[in-house]
């Protein structure tokens, strides 16, 4: 499968495949995630999809956090990456038994930005409208994807930038209200939705975040 596509015009497909255990341990459960940025790469290392890095306490976006008995993901959008490191995203994988053992693994992808802002806005407003509300992962997919696009775009260049962002923010929002009541009441929900909303309010920060784009 692809290792590099483009935000919003690339899926795609995360399987975890040949995870074996005890019979008795079983069943194993997947969880997905993906780290698009506040990692960076050893000094003499060149930013790659072949070279590990330590992602660290870098905040992991979990694409399923409204399952996790699959263990593929398919046609799937993911964030995309920063500048600083070619646009290197890190997908995750935590494997658990039922007695609680984890085990980890992950592996780089590129995800490029579109080159116009104006077209990039456009279509994080188009997914967030085309959201499937009844797919809680669908949600949350689709509120990483808008957050990685509005945050890396200068808003501040025109005002129907900044209307645009705006508007993600406010869809990205009543996306995240309507799932909250679906989910269980578990770690793996706590932690996706507290991500998803810090993302969600990173759209509008206007510190030294993201690059532009366009």
């Amino acid at each position: 499968r692809s290792s590099e596509g483009m935000v919003l015009v690339d899926a795609f497909a995360l399987v975890a495949s040949a995870w074996v255990d005890a019979p008795e341990d079983l069943p194993l459960t997947y969880t997905f995630g993906a780290v698009a940025e506040g990692f960076s790469f050893a000094p003499d290392v060149t930013p790659s999809v072949n070279h590990t890095v330590s992602i660290g306490a870098a905040d992991r976006q979990i694409l399923n956090p409204g399952s996790g008995a699959s263990n593929a993901i398919q046609g799937i959008f993911l964030p995309q990456g920063t500048s600083d490191n070619d646009f290197i995203v890190v997908c995750t994988l935590e494997v658990r038994d039922i007695l609680g053992a984890v085990a980890n693994a992950q592996v780089n992808v590129r995800v490029v930005e579109q080159e116009e802002a104006d077209a990039a806005l456009e279509a994080i407003l188009n997914s967030l409208d085309e959201v499937d509300t009844s797919d809680v992962d669908g949600v949350y997919q689709s509120i990483a994807v808008s957050a990685s696009v509005a945050t890396s775009v200068n808003a501040s260049e025109s005002e129907s930038a900044q209307n645009s962002v705006a508007a993600a923010q406010n869809k990205s929002l009543a996306l995240l209200e309507s799932v909250l009541s679906t989910q269980d009441a578990s770690a793996k929900s706590f932690e996706s939705q507290a991500l998803a909303l810090e993302s969600v309010l990173a759209m509008t920060d206007t510190g030294d975040g993201g690059a532009a784009v366009g």
